[in-house]
């Protein structure tokens, strides 16, 4: 799991969807274990259910429980769709514009349901692999987005493109391609190398010359979808039909046949994994539509069509300061709780250390004791719920001088200015015990919390000490008496 400041905190997934992914592809794997730790999740065992029941892949046979679904999928084909589901968790967790998040799960979803339908001209590969390769090949776009949410105006100018046009404005606009960013995905997923190489090596090839079929159903599935989305589709349409012919031999209407079918297999598939995708529509009539869009205007209209994108242009570009400042105003604000983010928690404590003068500031960390087992058991909504709840409490107990942030995923900080190592405690110590009193019923669950609260405050020698160190300080306090329902000032 990668935790480092360069990847954004993007939120993992569950613990349990990982450990099916390791184990899925482990030597011990075991398909009654994996059905077990599938049944701790009730998402991604409904998932798995309307894989199998709805024929997404074709196994047609009426399933009501999970372990028989393992059974019947095998060990690979679970650990696949895990791997999709990690996927549409780390995408809706992202802290991104709800608009961008859909049409990222669009992009995921649309590639694997076109891996779905190329697996099925090569013998080698199994549909119920490769749906997890095609999901997988366009998520490395959560990191530069996450990196600098401003970059989301510049999404649909890189998603209308295709094939090395596409590759080459990523690296203009997002500073880095989806593949180079695919990196952190991997590493923060666990990716076994069977998923993670093809989609590393798709686009640019394999240096080490072997026959690949994961790797062309990665690059097809990848120039398939992008039909769906280019601003021109029969350019589009023509790069996927030439692929298609020299990968599988496929004439130009067996070609277009096989990407027309990608539009209910998509369907298909966002229904099994809860993504809501846009209306395919027709893609045949999209392509005439669009060629006859350009045939039938006169000069008139070509030039009233030129003013009007000239006008578009304009319009723009007058609102990319107001969609900055917007995205920037996002980007500081948590998306679950409504509370300030880590970046501005950081913002705010560097102006408080250095105007503290002569007076004290002291920091409080409050982390949700055993929350992951929470959403273990109980499932990441009720986890969410839980976040959420604290939250609320901790808005109402702080003073209006102090300030409240969610600096983690489980975490929340406090700012509390002017306020000695007394005052600290006191609050601490409310906080910890308001935890404690919290029973949560939460669809028919009975949930106990217990919290754990780490402070600090400024000493003679620490008044122009760098904010991120000040932290860190009480971060690690937190790390060493975290879990034992305590509060405790660090030395």
């Amino acid at each position: 799991m990668v935790k480092t400041e360069e990847l954004l905190m993007v939120k993992p997934p569950p613990a349990h969807l990982l450990e099916i992914i390791r184990l899925a592809w482990s030597a011990d794997a075991s398909v009654q274990r994996l059905g077990g730790l599938a049944s701790q999740d009730p998402e991604f065992s409904s998932s798995v259910l309307r894989y199998i029941n709805g024929g997404t892949i074709g196994i047609h046979s009426r399933v009501d429980n999970s372990q028989r679904a393992a059974l019947l999928l095998g060990a690979k084909a679970l650990g696949a769709l895990a791997i999709c589901h990690a996927v549409v968790i780390t995408i809706q967790e992202a802290e991104l514009e709800k608009s961008v998040r859909d049409r990222l799960l669009e992009d995921c979803t649309r590639r694997a349901a076109a891996a779905i339908a190329v697996s099925a001209l090569f013998k080698q590969v199994t549909a119920d692999v490769a749906v997890a390769v095609g999901f997988c090949t366009e998520v490395g776009k959560v990191i530069s987005l996450v990196r600098d949410p401003s970059l989301a105006i510049w999404f649909d100018n890189v998603r209308q493109l295709h094939g090395d046009a596409r590759i080459r404005k990523e690296r203009e606009y997002l500073n880095a391609t989806h593949v180079e960013d695919f990196e952190h995905i991997a590493q923060a997923l666990n990716l076994p190398r069977d998923i993670a190489r093809p989609v590393r090596v798709h686009h640019e090839g394999d240096s080490d010359d072997r026959p690949d079929r994961l790797r062309e159903v990665a690059l097809l599935s990848d120039l398939i979808a992008e039909v769906w989305t280019a601003a021109e589709p029969q350019e589009a349409m023509k790069a996927a039909a030439e692929a298609l012919n020299i990968s599988a031999g496929l004439t130009k209407k067996e070609a277009e046949t096989l990407v027309a079918s990608v539009g209910q297999k998509g369907d298909d598939l966002a229904e099994v994994l809860g993504v809501v995708l846009p209306s395919s529509g027709d893609l045949a009539r999209k392509l005439r539509g669009a060629e006859q869009d350009v045939s039938e205007m006169d000069r008139d209209d070509l030039v009233r069509k030129l003013e009007e994108m000239r006008a578009e242009k304009r319009l723009q570009a007058r609102h990319i300061d107001e969609l900055k400042l917007r995205i920037q105003a996002l980007s500081q604000q948590d998306m679950l709780t409504s509370l300030p983010t880590r970046q501005r928690w950081f913002l705010m404590l560097r102006n408080e250390l250095q105007s503290v003068g002569d007076g004290e500031l002291s920091l409080i960390l409050v982390d949700i004791d055993r929350l992951e087992e929470h959403n273990q058991r109980y499932g990441q909504a009720a986890g969410d719920e839980i976040i959420c709840r604290v939250g609320a409490m901790l808005q109402r107990m702080v003073r209006e001088t102090d300030f409240l942030a969610r600096v983690d995923g489980d975490c929340f900080g406090i700012l509390m200015p002017r306020t000695d190592t007394a005052g600290g405690r006191v609050l601490a110590e409310r906080v910890r015990a308001a935890i404690e009193m919290m029973k949560l019923d939460l669809g028919g669950q009975r949930i106990v919390l217990s919290g754990t609260v780490a402070g600090l405050t400024t000493g003679d020698g620490e008044r122009i000490e760098r904010a991120e160190t000040f932290h860190a300080r009480v971060e690690a306090h937190l790390e060493r008496i975290k879990g034992c329902n305590r509060a405790s000032w660090a030395a």
